[in-house]
């Protein structure tokens, strides 16, 4: 496997500033793929995924997710209740962990 990184956004020189994409085979990516569908197959017969895992489901997404959560925030108001929510922003999360 291969891995080359790729440029994300700031100054080039900076190394927090790439991403490493990983280039594999076509042979792992068909592993990968009946893998994923065994798995898939496994979680979905036992119940197990809920409608709140988007990453991953087919026709599901963070719109999906963001659509859900605001017809669950118009719920609670017409109910008189409140809403508390915190946003985090995780853009750069990832690019803060230093390793030494």
């Amino acid at each position: 496997m291969e891995k080359k990184p790729i440029f994300k956004k700031g100054e080039k020189y900076e190394p927090w500033n790439y991403r490493p994409i990983s280039v594999i085979s076509s042979i792992s990516k068909v592993y990968e793929k009946i893998t994923y569908e065994q798995l898939y197959s496994y979680f979905n017969d036992s119940n197990m995924l809920t409608n709140s895992q988007s990453g991953f489901l087919s026709l599901h997404s963070t719109v999906t997710a963001l659509l859900e959560t605001s017809n669950y925030w118009s719920i609670n108001i017409d109910n008189g209740m409140l809403n508390g929510v915190i946003f985090i922003d995780l853009k750069k999360a990832f690019s803060t962990i230093k390793l030494f």
